[in-house]
């Protein structure tokens, strides 16, 4: 027996485990580089903020992180220290395709034997002599000499590092003081070598100095040393060059300490007993200020003086000044980055990039500019199924006022327009009438139809005299000559006339209809066992075939398999009885092809589709399952039958458009196969998805509703592309969000989250919490003081009233019981004092069947005892609103962990396992029986009969409950001792833990052994160092998407929590995919390049303070995924020699392993990568504007907008601009028309106000609009209601003074931010860090401009040829001031305008003058003077600036008579494909002589 376990990442870690800055890309990129436990994060800083740049994965925890530069060098190296004492010096190179390589230049094992130490990690590098101080064991310093090291090297050399002996114990904190002519560095140590008590109080301290004989390799005392006295002295900071000074950082202390000087000592009020200082780093190079951060995320500012008299570079320090700045996340890594800006880097809350002000706002020297989402350390979480609607997972994130919960969602979310309330509805289909949208809906009922209007947003039902309202309606069509089918129980009518006139109908005489299915110029139905195919003509319906099958017809369809085609030759039939599908030959019904499906359940509806070319037949079957096969068109034959399990109720299968598709970045012409790119297949069901195609695969992705009966697709001109759904409760008009978007929601509770569990009967979170007055602010309430119910839990217990202290104490927990919608608290339950919440669950007992109740259990703690002595079970009812405490049972322990089993609630006691059962007659809990025997039981998790939990030491043990004799037997444990932290069941015989060094174990149980020893010994079957400390193991996965027919049981995926934020998950292979993943898992790790030369092996190998061992049994899924980025030729080849168990070769191709791991890869969450689009779309190739296109274009001209509707009357559908540098091209679309206007920041509110009022002509009360932007900015965009920006494009890395594009972005991101009635759904933003490229150190825009397909909504890079009429004209009406842009086109108008202006005298003479006489032959001037980015403007640039100058000069004066008296504008119309004008004055344009 061998564990097959697979291992993934669904969450990368987020807490910040280590920070540094340097330039490290480039000798001019200056660099924040952010680790995150396994993995670092390299973000170039600019004007505009922080640029992500590279994620640089490691096999190892980072535990130091430094940048440095030694005097041979021209840009900075970084150095890492990982856990498993693997160093490394690693380089960064820009590449020819602009991405970014990670070398390593030096890599060396640094482990020693001796005692570790119990402190953080240390380390300090001395740049002039080209030192690195490593202190990792007690009583050793390793020195790695770097004298002969050089970036410019090219291969990897080996860390030259040596041991020296310290007598110093404990040692706190040690850095080089530099200047020094040989290196010097200073220790911070206490007292006393006792690290195993935590003492507040005061204490000694001591500073000593050494100094590095570089020669001898030694090191020797030097004689300054200096004793303090303080509480927790944590930091030693060096003051100035080539002398002994330092500062000393304590818990509320500050001391300067300099060789034959007197201490300067601070102790401010501002710093808090409770909350000491945590983190510190210098804002000047002359290390005069520095920021000071302290547990509770209290930012400081300490200000050194200096004795002026001595020069600025005096270190004589006369005084110190400490200022409180204001509140950020608790934070222990900050770094400052320049211009008032640093970096808050947070493993307990949301890292935070942060301004600090000169002056107050809000009480606060602070403003956040930017948070980066952190899910740790995640404490709890539980897995949740929203109604059917899909599965979320609620994570307890952060500690004291970072905590939070996280709501992480996926599947398919609908974004509701209306609804209708209607019940007990059979049917629906769209129709359009005396329309190109879709504006009528014809519902069926179970004896009669109803017909609905719908125009803008109002619904009315109408009765047209062509319909059957009579009769129930199977199916209702548009088809061919704008006529409409209507397919009743009762008859077939073909109607016209906008649905008044019945053209004709045709009534089967003998039987009524029960089935039908038509497609524009083809209909067949069913009557009982009888088949018939007619074919659709204008004001004809001629019936052209028939025959009898030998059982009634369930299902059947004709929908073409082109979906630009009108016909089809097939027709699929499925049939009752014999539960089988057949293939029909159109015209002549010859059957084709018989397929039994093998099921004892009915078919229940059938589609024919093509998914990425491929025809399918998908089937549902009346229980809910889909069966689905590949189709043979000309020989009519199915093959390749697969099977996958949604609902449990009959499913009804309909095709329908995609509503989310994203933008295509390539034009309409080279777009492929239309059904592969916009059709999906909607299964409506009590368990409602989307059947859409991946890679060749079909993807079954959850709807987040409730039960959907059936649905049709609604194309209206108010609402756009949407789905009409019908529920039980109504109608809902709406639309689909993204497939599988991955959508996290943020609750802040101010208080920490230690326990959460879902109450399914009342739709409610119940949270254990924590409340602290150390973590106290006035920003944020805690979440149990805002319950609308709050209670005071007393208690009858005599032993706890006599050892709970009667006084208020400054920790509170708390049961705040939350809505599931609103997540507003609605019951808070305030504990006693010293009372902490532990655990809680909430159960029905066997005893109690018809309630629910919830338990909690509370221990009494005391900081005095090791473990607590007492504690108590809580049990209340929670009803409607109202809580009310049942019982309460006296505990002589701490209850981790409760879980309801049998009908009974099992509690892991201290020690004990102990099981309860509940007295409803006499209102209380009654031990049933215990097990005892370990020291603490942490977790307990239960399978049937079976009991696991995981001890603080003893690794985990097995109990089976004996119903029969009503107590726990131990079936088996692991020998082997372990410091666990969370375990789980795989199945009954295998079970997962995670210890507290990051390995996960894997133990199986031989229950089918026949000696008993081996039954009851716990094999550890897999090992596997993961890197990761986990809290918390949940049965389920974070996604709903499933493949059909899939090699991996969902049954057996675990979601796991780490303290760092990392989600992962857990799958049980079969043996044969374990074998050939495992094979291809060492390939990859001979091939794949790691950084650091850290062999995966080694990285993945088990190691505890008690044994180690090599990886086996589990699969590294993160390094199997790389598989998928490899070239075809490089897949090949490490395919070639795979071997499994005793060397078998294993034979397999690169297709099967791509679908295999692709597969596994769907299991995680996706959601759009905006970022990777936006940059994707900057970097493709520019189109040159055709002249066909020339005549389907609106241009838009520097502050001009222009609306398209889908249904120009001039037949434009094609809108674009040009000539954007610092200016910004945005995009709107609200489903109706598309908007485009080129901003240049004058009067931008003004200009987007008018385009917004423009667009709502189109649709007064819709406002959702699609967004893409192209510009300057990486602020957030806040998702209101609905306004869909679709583009925003322009601005790049302006490093002017001025900085045009920085200004304008955040005005527009702003601006659309504060509007309260509408929303956005950013769905390209090429802004400005994603619209750069850098030429001999000059940005440039990569985009200029851009082309909009208003019929595709694909966009593209354009360089146009033509500007529109007027162009001339249209460029000096910029000049005459800072207007808001002007609406120069408009589909509802259908021409062009250009309002009345003059150009002022005085401009003419102070500007345009001086232009002409003195810069008009110098370009390079004239380009300075005329332009905001003059070296990024086009070629064109100038020679269309001069024409406008000579124009202007030229027609100054007579150009204000050129405008008619009337209108005071200038009108051009479309005249045979040609913009023209009757006034007869306008000169079009100028030339240059």
């Amino acid at each position: 027996m061998a564990a097959t376990n697979y291992v993934v990442t669904v969450q990368s870690p987020t807490a910040v485990t280590a920070l540094a800055t340097g330039h490290f890309t480039s000798p001019t990129d200056f660099n924040l580089i952010v680790a995150k436990n396994t993995h670092f994060e390299i973000y170039i800083i600019n004007s505009e903020g922080l640029k992500l740049v590279k994620d640089v994965c490691i096999y190892g925890q980072i535990h130091i992180l430094k940048c440095f530069r030694l005097s041979n060098m021209n840009k900075d190296v970084l150095f890492i220290f990982t856990d498993k004492y693997q160093g490394m010096i690693l380089d960064c190179r820009k590449t020819n395709q602009d991405q970014y390589e990670i070398s390593t230049k030096c890599h060396g094992l640094l482990r020693d034997t001796g005692r570790q130490t119990v402190r953080q990690l240390l380390c300090t590098i001395d740049v002039k002599h080209g030192l690195i101080l490593l202190r990792i064991f007690e009583g050793l310093i390793k020195l790695i000499y770097l004298k002969d090291f050089s970036s410019k090297e090219s291969s990897s050399k080996s860390l030259e590092a040596y041991n020296v002996k310290v007598d110093e114990q404990n040692i706190i904190d040690i850095q080089f003081l530099p200047g020094h002519q040989k290196p010097t560095f200073v220790i911070l140590y206490p007292q006393t070598s006792d690290t195993s008590t935590f003492n507040r109080d005061q204490e000694e301290y001591h500073i000593r100095t050494y100094q590095v004989e570089l020669k001898e390799r030694d090191i020797s005392k030097l004689t300054w040393k200096q004793d303090m006295t303080m509480s927790e002295a944590s930091f030693v900071i060096p003051i100035g060059q080539d002398t002994f000074s330092c500062i000393v950082i304590g818990r509320n202390t500050v001391a300067f300490y300099k060789e034959n000087d007197r201490p300067l000592e601070i102790e401010s009020l501002l710093l808090d007993d409770d909350a000491g200082i945590v983190g510190y780093c210098p804002i000047d190079d002359d290390g005069c200020r520095y920021l000071l951060t302290d547990y509770t995320g209290k930012l400081y500012l300490l200000v050194l003086e200096r004795d002026k008299r001595n020069g600025s570079s005096s270190t004589t320090i006369t005084d110190m000044k400490l200022d409180l700045l204001g509140e950020t996340s608790s934070c222990e890594y900050i770094t400052y980055l320049d211009n008032g800006v640093a970096f808050i880097g947070s493993r307990f809350g949301d890292s935070q990039l942060i301004r600090l002000l000169p002056e107050p706002q809000n009480g606060s020297h602070l403003e956040i500019l930017e948070s980066y989402t952190n899910l740790g350390p995640i404490v709890d979480m539980c897995v949740v199924d929203l109604e059917r609607q899909g599965r979320q997972l609620v994570t307890c994130s952060g500690n004291g006022k970072d905590s939070s919960l996280r709501f992480i969602r996926t599947g398919i979310g609908i974004h509701e327009h209306a609804s209708i309330d209607l019940r007990n509805i059979k049917g629906i289909w769209a129709l359009k009438i005396d329309n190109h949208y879709d504006n009528h809906l014809v519902v069926a009922f179970f004896d009669q139809t109803r017909l609905f209007h719908l125009q803008n947003d109002e619904i009315e039902e109408i009765e047209l005299a062509g319909f059957d309202f009579q009769h129930q309606t199977l199916f209702c069509a548009n088809v061919i000559a704008d006529q409409y089918l209507q397919i009743t129980t009762h008859s077939i009518r073909l109607i016209g006339n906008n649905g008044k006139d019945l053209l004709v109908e045709w009534k089967n005489e003998q039987n009524e209809i029960t089935v039908g299915s038509s497609n524009t110029t083809q209909c067949v139905c069913a009557s009982g066992n009888q088949l018939f195919y007619f074919e659709i003509g204008r004001a004809s319906f001629t019936e052209i075939n028939k025959c009898k099958l030998p059982y009634n017809i369930a299902c059947l369809d004709v929908t073409p398999l082109n979906p630009q085609e009108e016909r089809t030759n097939l027709c699929v039939v499925g049939l009752w009885t014999q539960i089988s599908v057949w293939i029909y030959r159109l015209p002549t019904l010859d059957v084709l092809h018989k397929e039994p499906l093998t099921s004892d359940t009915l078919p229940r509806s059938v589609v024919m589709i093509t998914f990425d070319s491929q025809p399918y037949v998908v089937i549902s079957l009346a229980d809910g399952p889909i069966v689905y096969y590949l189709l043979d068109v000309e020989q009519g034959i199915l093959y390749e039958r697969k099977k996958v399990s949604l609902g449990t109720k009959p499913t009804t299968l309909t095709i329908c458009k995609r509503t989310d598709i994203s933008p295509s970045t390539t034009t309409s012409s080279s777009s492929t196969d239309p059904s592969s790119q916009s059709t999906v297949l909607f299964a409506c069901s009590d368990r409602p998805s989307v059947i859409s195609s991946s890679n060749t695969k079909l993807v079954f992705s959850a709807v987040n509703l409730r039960e959907i009966v059936c649905m049709c697709s609604f194309h209206s001109e108010f609402y756009g592309a949407s789905l009409t759904l019908v529920t039980d409760a109504g109608v809902i008009l709406g639309r689909i969000d993204d497939i599988q978007k991955l959508h996290v929601r943020s609750l802040v509770l101010g208080e920490p989250a230690r326990r959460i569990t879902f109450f399914e009967e009342e739709k409610a979170f119940v949270v254990l919490t924590q409340y602290m007055d150390v973590y106290q602010t006035d920003n944020i309430v805690p979440i149990s003081k805002q319950a609308h119910q709050k209670i005071d839990c007393t208690t009858t217990i005599k032993n706890i009233n006599d050892v709970v202290p009667p006084t208020q104490n400054d920790v509170i927990d708390s049961i705040v019981i939350l809505d599931q919608h609103t997540h507003e608290a609605r019951v808070s339950v305030r504990l006693l004092n010293r009372e902490e919440a532990l655990s809680v669950c909430v159960i029905t007992f066997a005893d109690d069947p018809s309630s629910s109740y919830i338990a909690v259990g509370t221990a009494i703690v005391f900081e005095d005892d090791d473990t607590p002595k007492i504690g108590r079970l809580l049990l209340y009812r929670y009803k409607s609103g109202h809580l009310n405490l049942v019982t309460e049972k006296e505990l002589n322990g701490a209850p981790h962990s409760m879980l309801p089993f049998h009908g009974k609630l099992l509690v892991s006691v201290g020690s004990a396992v102990r099981l309860y059962k509940f007295s409803p007659q006499n209102h209380e809990l009654v031990q049933l029986t215990q097990y005892l025997g370990h020291i603490d039981c942490l977790q307990v998790k239960i399978k049937d009969d079976f009991v696991l939990f995981n001890d603080l030491m003893k690794s985990i043990t097995v109990l089976r409950y004996n119903v029969d004799e009503g107590k726990f037997e131990e079936i088996a444990c692991d020998v082997q001792p372990q410091w666990t932290t969370a375990c789980e069941f795989f199945d009954d015989d295998t079970f997962i833990c995670a210890e507290d060094a990051g390995n996960l174990i894997s133990c199986h149980k031989d229950s089918g052994s026949t000696k008993e020893n081996e039954r009851n010994v716990l094999k550890e079957l897999g090992l596997c160092h993961l890197g990761e400390n986990i809290n918390v193991f949940r049965h389920g996965c974070l996604v709903t998407q499933q493949t059909a027919e899939t090699s991996i049981s969902l049954e057996t995926c675990t979601l796991m929590g780490s303290v760092s934020g990392y989600i992962g998950l857990l799958l049980q292979l079969t043996p044969q995919l374990y074998q050939l993943l495992m094979s291809l898992q060492l390939a990859l790790a001979d091939y794949v390049p790691s950084v650091g030369k850290i062999d995966h092996g080694t990285w993945r190998s088990f190691e505890s303070d008690n044994h180690s061992s090599v990886s086996c049994g589990f699969v590294d899924g993160d390094l199997i995924e790389t598989y998928l980025d490899l070239p075809k030729t490089v897949q090949e080849e490490l395919i070639t020699d795979l071997h499994g168990e005793n060397n078998t070769p294993i034979n397999t191709t690169v297709e099967e392993l791509v679908k295999i791991i692709e597969e596994l890869a769907q299991q995680l969450a996706q959601h759009t990568n905006l970022i990777h689009s936006s940059t994707e779309f900057a970097k493709s190739p520019e189109f040159k504007q055709t002249p066909e296109e020339i005549t389907r274009t609106i241009y838009v001209h520097q502050r001009e907008f222009a609306v398209v509707g889908k249904n120009d009357p001039n037949g434009f559908h094609l809108i674009g601009s040009d000539d954007a540098t610092t200016c910004h091209i945005l995009v709107l679309d609200n489903q109706h028309a598309i908007g485009v206007i080129h901003l240049d920041g004058a009067e931008t509110n003004e200009s987007l106000e008018k385009m917004l009022n423009e667009m709502k002509t189109y649709a007064p009360d819709n406002t959702h609009y699609d967004t893409y932007l192209v510009g300057p900015s990486k602020q957030k965009l806040k998702l209101y209601d609905v306004i869909h920006i679709n583009i925003v494009l322009g601005g790049f890395l302006d490093g002017s003074n001025q900085q045009h594009s920085h200004r304008l972005s955040h005005s527009v991101l702003n601006i659309f931010a504060g509007l309260s009635n509408v929303s956005f759904h950013l769905k390209l933003a090429a802004i400005t860090p994603y619209n750069d490229h850098i030429v001999h150190n000059v940005h440039y825009p990569l985009i200029y401009g851009i082309c909009f397909d208003v019929c595709t909504k694909s966009i593209r890079k354009m360089n146009f040829s033509d500007f529109g009429p007027a162009f001339r004209l249209r460029s000096v009406y910029l000049s005459v001031d800072n207007h808001p842009a002007c609406c120069i086109y408009s589909s509802r108008i259908g021409s062009i305008a250009i309002r009345q202006f003059s150009i002022d005298r005085h401009i003419i003479k102070q500007y345009y003058e001086p232009l002409y006489l003195y810069y008009f032959h110098n370009d390079q001037k004239l380009l300075s003077m005329t332009s905001t980015s003059p070296e990024q403007e086009r070629p064109s640039y100038l020679n269309q600036m001069k024409k406008t100058i000579l124009y202007i000069l030229k027609y100054s004066k007579v150009l204000p008579g050129w405008f008619d008296k009337q209108t005071h504008s200038i009108v051009y119309y479309r005249s045979n494909g040609h913009w023209v004008t009757d006034n007869k004055n306008v000169v079009e344009d100028v030339e240059i002589l």
